[in-house]
């Protein structure tokens, strides 16, 4: 054997082996993002659904400021976020009533279709609008139960 077919013999080896090792690197990189993929869009998913959830909140507290401002105080327990849309039946206060405030009960539910949760206020306090999270389950404001930082 020549010493030019002997280069030619390593350099061909040279390129075989870096060809061998793209490909496992891309093969490698690929398997890497297929397992870790599915955790970020889970991730980005929750983000995605409490920022919705965030801003039905932030909706139905607004509407309940313009039902207090209308009506002179916020729903009973009894009435929850209905009273939104929902005329009183009490005629004083349904002759002040400027609803309805919202179209439906749909426009309350939070990121994962569920509906949103209201605690009318205590006295001199403001009223709780919350959604139970990611899990659907009421953790009293806990857990991944999604309150707005300026909730009452």
């Amino acid at each position: 054997m020549s010493r030019t077919s002997t280069i030619i013999l390593v350099i061909l080896a040279v390129v075989v082996l870096a060809a061998a090792a793209l490909v496992v690197s891309a093969v490698g990189g690929y398997l890497w993002w297929a397992k870790t993929a599915p955790q970020e869009v889970e991730v980005g998913t929750v983000r995605a659904r409490t920022a919705v959830t965030l801003g039905a909140i932030s909706g139905a507290h607004d509407c309940l400021e313009q039902f207090r401002a209308d009506v002179g105080r916020y729903p009973a327990a009894q009435e929850g976020l209905a009273a939104l849309w929902l005329q009183p039946t009490d005629p004083v206060e349904a002759g002040r009533w400027r609803g309805p405030y919202v179209e439906s009960a749909d426009v309350f539910r939070d990121g994962w279709a569920r509906p949103l949760r209201y605690l009318p206020p205590a006295p001199g306090a403001k009223p709780r609008v919350y959604s139970f999270g990611p899990n659907g389950q009421d953790e009293g404001g806990e857990g991944d139960d999604i309150v707005p930082a300026s909730a009452p």
